[in-house]
């Protein structure tokens, strides 16, 4: 009669199984933070054609960078957070620039809202505006469903290299 000598190394196997987890939703992480730049790098810059901004639909016009900059991921217990933080200077703007103003946007200490034309130099005033969606963020997660998973699938099959070979 022949026998085997088992070892069960499941604790080990579990531990590293969730630090895999969360090497996965690092991967997510960073590429959903790449594609999210990658998205408002391509839309010309304001500057560039000639102080024109983004058409409502299409993604924003990169003017300064600080909305491109502010994005960021972050990985918590079997999650991941990717975009624009709340504590951002760049928060407000990102909502606006998804969802539009959700109504006129009015001065809270003046009497009228001013600012520069980029197109023509001139001061422009007014009592309030309305902005139209500049959807970015959701159009992207869309498109980027199906790379998701396998980035995922990549980052925890990497991490978990010993126990499936």
């Amino acid at each position: 009669m022949s026998s085997a000598n088992l070892e069960w190394n499941g604790d080990e196997f579990l531990r590293d199984l969730e630090a895999g987890i969360q090497d996965g939703l690092k991967v997510v992480g960073v590429k959903m933070e790449n594609e999210y730049q990658s998205v408002l790098n391509r839309q010309a810059s304001s500057k560039s054609n000639g102080g024109k901004s983004s058409q409502p639909g299409e993604p924003p016009a990169k003017d300064t960078g600080i909305l491109q900059g502010s994005i960021s991921h972050q990985v918590g217990k079997g999650s991941v957070a990717v975009g624009v933080a709340s504590g951002s200077p760049a928060n407000q703007y990102a909502l606006v620039m998804e969802y539009g103003s959700r109504g006129p946007i009015k001065p809270k200490k003046a009497k009228m809202l001013s600012w520069i034309d980029k197109a023509t130099g001139d001061r422009v005033f007014a009592k309030s505006v309305n902005i139209a969606p500049r959807p970015w963020l959701r159009p992207t997660l869309r498109k980027n469903y199906g790379n998701i998973n396998d980035w995922f699938r990549k980052g925890v099959a990497a991490s978990m290299k010993e126990w499936l070979e």
